[in-house]
């Protein structure tokens, strides 16, 4: 009797606050309610969900009425069974669809009757590469009716088009679908051979005719569009880096818009770069057939420019190899145009960015931020005569060698007379990775020689350098020299000199003990120190401090690398 009257104490539901919690949920509402406003789950126009009748019933057949403001909506084509698109603000519909030939052409065969006879219909489904068309034809031999249906085409301006002829003949580059399809295994790295398997593994069309023929001829249509729109950002990236170099002085920007500014006017960015190869180098052995470099605007962080190095054409070897050296090849656009080994490509085309820059946008880049390549500095310099004849001097310029002498500056400036010489200034993170090798190098030494040497002290003291680079920007001149004792005091636990980065300066005198394993000893490592001091030393001194305290670096330009 007692576990009776416990289950008649316990709670009930009440339909009427239950239905009121149902009916304030946001977005959709349980079946059954009789507010049909509600948006449906998936998010579409309004429908009402009818209670499926009787299967015996022949009067009442199963359908999907629409509400009425649907029914009002004129442009909307409803059929049993279906609904309209989805509202405006939901995902947008997908254009394509993957279907079985088979299936789609038997039911369509079998449904379809022919609007002028009424005989059964013909579908069949001519392929243009990857896109597919859509022709129907009456089976009867004396109807006439014939309806084709042709893929969506490409949006490519016609100043691109390579084809020439009858504008009836459908062709590959013509279909969108065939141009995304590229487009976007250019986006990945990938090219024709990896289009041809995926069309080989889902049962596609034309995958023979991808690799050889197809992919090649679609990225040469694509790519001067690339091109194209390529310039147009640079263009609007430069207009930006310009006009802030003015203080956003528009009567200035537009003088210099319209060339009315004098040569010594012109507007000074300052810009980062690196190079990049398709094929990855490993110290000395840089092999790549082609390269890239951008210049990029240090302040506003945007691409400015850019420069495409190659010295190998693969039709003017396909023609040498089949026809022989001795015989021209036939005309055509040919893209070599640098001559010697790869890993001069880049102060070649730091170079031509900036006679580039100077002669055709009227842009001095006045300051530039690159690695510890010294080609890069030399090659961008006037040659001897031309600094001779420049500064109305009779001696070339001198500069010190390996020895400590005073030589002949090498002749290898390639400047034009008219362009005025950049400065330079150094990436924080490649004079990084450049005191990193001679500590690693040090490591490989013997054991007299390197002092108890190892790699954890080369990436401690190495991290300490980039710390008290970053520190350096916005500080005073005067104090960078003493910044710089930081990189190797830290590492032997004396924390006068640090800045912000370091932790332990803070920490009391009984917590530094306690974790004095991360540090070196002064007293017991002393070789060590004087060892490393010594070869520190040109990392920190004024001149090089200089070099990296900008605040400037080349991050732009390693994730455009890797994009590439």
């Amino acid at each position: 009797m007692s576990s009776i009257n416990s289950r008649v104490s316990l709670w009930s539901p009440n339909r009427t606050i239950e239905s009121k919690k149902v009916g304030s949920s946001s977005g959709w509402k349980l079946p059954g309610t009789d507010d049909a406003s509600l948006l449906s789950r998936t998010r579409g126009k309004r429908v009402l969900l009818e209670r499926p009748p009787s299967p015996l019933s022949p009067k009442h057949p199963r359908h999907v009425t629409v509400a009425a403001d649907q029914e009002r909506d004129k442009d909307s084509v409803m059929s049993p069974l279906t609904t309209t698109t989805a509202s405006t603000g939901s995902k947008p519909r997908n254009t394509r669809a993957i279907f079985e030939v088979d299936m789609l052409h038997n039911a369509m065969s079998k449904y379809m009757k022919c609007p002028t006879c009424g005989s059964s219909i013909a579908a069949t489904f001519p392929t243009y590469c990857l896109a597919a068309g859509l022709r129907l034809q009456c089976s009867d031999p004396f109807c006439d009716f014939l309806e084709i249906k042709r893929p969506a085409s490409a949006s490519t301006p016609d100043r691109f088009m390579l084809e020439v002829g009858s504008p009836l003949i459908q062709r590959s580059t013509d279909c969108a679908v065939n141009t995304l399809y590229v487009l976007s295994f250019l986006t990945m790295g990938d090219g024709g051979m990896e289009a041809s398997k995926l069309l080989g593994l889902l049962g596609l069309p034309n995958s023979t005719t991808m690799e050889k023929r197809t992919f090649g001829t679609l990225e040469n249509r694509i790519g001067p569009v690339l091109q194209e729109l390529c310039q147009e950002t640079l263009d609007e990236n430069l207009d930006r880096a310009v006009l802030r170099s003015f203080n956003n002085d528009q009567a200035k920007f537009d003088d210099w818009k319209q060339n009315r500014l004098p040569q010594d006017e012109f507007p000074r960015v300052p810009s980062a770069t690196d190079m990049a190869w398709q094929k990855r180098s490993s110290g000395r052995n840089c092999c790549s057939l082609s390269g890239h470099g951008f210049f990029v605007d240090c302040l506003t962080r945007k691409p400015i420019a850019m420069c495409v190095k190659a010295k190998n054409c693969r039709r003017c070897t396909f023609w040498r190899k089949k026809n022989g050296d001795n015989t021209p090849p036939p005309a055509h656009k040919c893209v070599v145009n640098h001559v010697g080994s790869s890993g001069s490509m880049e102060p070649s085309a730091v170079l031509d960015m900036c006679v580039h820059s100077f002669n055709n946008k009227r842009v001095n880049t006045n300051l530039i931020v690159t690695d510890d390549d010294s080609t890069i500095k030399a090659k961008l310099k006037h040659s001897n005569a031309d600094h001779m004849a420049k500064h109305n001097l009779t001696r070339a310029p001198t500069t010190i060698n390996s020895n400590g002498n005073v030589v002949p500056r090498p002749d290898h400036g390639r400047l034009p007379i008219n362009f005025p010489e950049p400065l330079f200034a150094a990436d924080p993170s490649h004079r990084k990775k450049t005191l990193k090798g001679d500590l690693y190098r040090l490591v490989a030494k013997k054991k007299a020689v390197k002092k108890t040497m190892m790699k954890c002290d080369c990436i401690r003291v190495s991290t300490n350098f980039a710390h008290m680079s970053r520190t350096l920007p916005g500080t005073d001149t005067a104090t960078w020299v003493n910044k710089g004792k930081a990189v190797l005091e830290h590492h032997f636990d004396c924390h006068t000199f640090c800045g912000d980065f370091c932790r332990r300066k803070a920490s009391t005198e009984d917590k530094r003990k306690a974790s004095d394993k991360f540090c070196r000893s002064k007293e017991k490592d002393r070789e060590l120190h004087e060892l490393l001091e010594e070869l520190i030393a040109r990392f920190v001194t004024a001149d090089a401090l200089e070099e990296v305290g900008h605040g400037f670096d080349t991050l732009v330009n390693e994730s455009l690398n890797q994009t590439m």
